[in-house]
């Protein structure tokens, strides 16, 4: 029996050093060498096996892959729809590619691994194997049916872990191979209608990271992994259920696009990959975001999949400029009473012109305070913009215009937010 015997605390920071010596000058390095050698494999005649490539990214992928003129590979196309997946294989061999369909239910381990055992014994040894078969309900939590959330774990978790399972055996073997997982940027971010969708490419991330660690403590170095984060893709799967995201900073992604990045990914045999690749930031940044730093960053990069039926930039637009036209120059004679033509003035600004030219210094206090008053003005209307959802964009202009004009843009928005609640 091993018994475990606690470390004293010199034992522990002894081994913290170690282990930040270790981080900064092996491991940093070693990973910063890699990223400036990564270079795009050769798969020409090689195996490639693609599950769920009768559509979408896949059937891309899959006749990228095999163009005879580019990187010549020889693709098995595994999908349920047997007759789509043949269209497709018959239209690559058309062009001079190499490409055979099988119809196989990823959720049923037995038929995937006897449809593994025949595409090996059609090609030899599988090089790469895509696991990127899924399916989408897009629905709120309680509107769910039964079957479909169970349809979506058994498509997405079981289906992606039995094709692993099907093919490792053989890489094994051979002591090669890369497998590789389509997530999504859904396996970092849960999302309102995702309840059927996100858990389960969180879990394909899981696996993978499981797999990736028992291939290194195993010794089995050349067996890649490769997970891909895409953001929404117009497949037939988002598209056919009337899914738009909304974000004004992340594209929503051709099949094309998307399909030529996933195979440079793994081309290079990238660990992780994001599309588009800056996601990978804002994924970093949401593990270290508490509940408001989360919404506020998800409401910035507006990550949605329908427009909210709150307040928008159009309902802000209009009371936010009328202020401006209304008081701005009474604002700026009291602040400089030499930068506005006396004649401009009514009565009240006239008295102001001549207060600030006879108590120049007794202005510059009444500003000082003022400008006080501004300030704190302005970050009230930032609470109130943050309350009423209004965008990023128009928060800004709303603290700005209330940090120059005080009380009588905030008086604005209170009505707006009146209205609103």
């Amino acid at each position: 029996m091993v018994t475990y015997v606690r470390e004293g605390w010199t034992a522990k920071i002894v081994a913290l050093f170690g282990f930040v010596l270790q981080l900064i000058i092996v491991a940093i390095p070693k990973d910063f060498i890699r990223w400036l050698c990564l270079r795009r494999k050769i798969v020409k005649g090689k195996c490639i096996v693609i599950t769920g490539g009768a559509s979408g990214i896949g059937h891309r992928m899959a006749e990228l892959f095999a163009d005879p003129n580019g990187l010549g590979a020889q693709v098995a196309i595994i999908d349920i729809n047997l007759e789509a997946a043949e269209k497709v294989a018959e239209a690559i061999r058309a062009t001079g590619g190499v490409a055979e369909a099988w119809n196989c239910d990823i959720v049923n381990a037995d038929e995937l691994r006897q449809c593994a055992a025949k595409i090996q014994q059609r090609f030899g040894n599988v090089d790469i194997v895509v696991a990127n078969a899924g399916i989408l309900f897009f629905e709120l939590t309680l509107n769910l049916r039964d079957d479909e959330l169970k349809r979506a774990l058994d498509v997405n978790i079981l289906g992606t872990i039995n094709t692993i399972r099907a093919f490792l055996p053989a890489m094994e073997a051979v002591g090669h191979g890369h497998l590789v997982t389509i997530a999504s940027i859904a396996s970092y971010f849960g999302e309102t209608f995702g309840m059927a969708y996100c858990p389960t490419k969180f879990a394909v991330r899981g696996a993978m990271d499981c797999l990736r660690m028992e291939l290194n403590d195993r010794g089995l170095h050349n067996i890649k992994c490769t997970t891909i984060c895409p953001f929404f893709v117009r497949t037939p799967m988002i598209t056919s259920i009337g899914i738009r995201p909304m974000s004004n900073w992340i594209p929503f992604l051709s099949v094309n696009r998307c399909a030529h990045q996933i195979i440079d990914a793994v081309l290079k045999e990238q660990v992780i990959a994001f599309m588009p690749w800056w996601l990978g930031i804002i994924a970093l940044m949401h593990s270290t975001f508490s509940l408001n730093m989360q919404r506020v960053a998800r409401d910035f990069i507006n990550f949605r999949y329908e427009a909210p039926d709150y307040c928008t930039d159009g309902q802000a637009k209009g009371p936010l400029e009328g202020p401006i036209q209304n008081v701005f120059v009474f604002y700026v004679t009291f602040y400089d009473p030499e930068l506005v033509n006396v004649s401009w003035l009514g009565a009240v600004g006239q008295f102001v012109y001549k207060l600030g030219m006879e108590h120049p210094n007794l202005i510059l206090i009444i500003n000082l305070f003022a400008w006080s008053a501004h300030l704190l003005e302005a970050v009230c209307a930032l609470y109130l913009t943050d309350a009423l959802h209004i965008s990023h964009r128009c928060s800004l202009f709303w603290f700005l215009q209330t940090l120059l004009l005080g009380f009588p843009s905030l008086r604005l928005l209170l009505k707006l937010r009146r209205k609103f609640t």
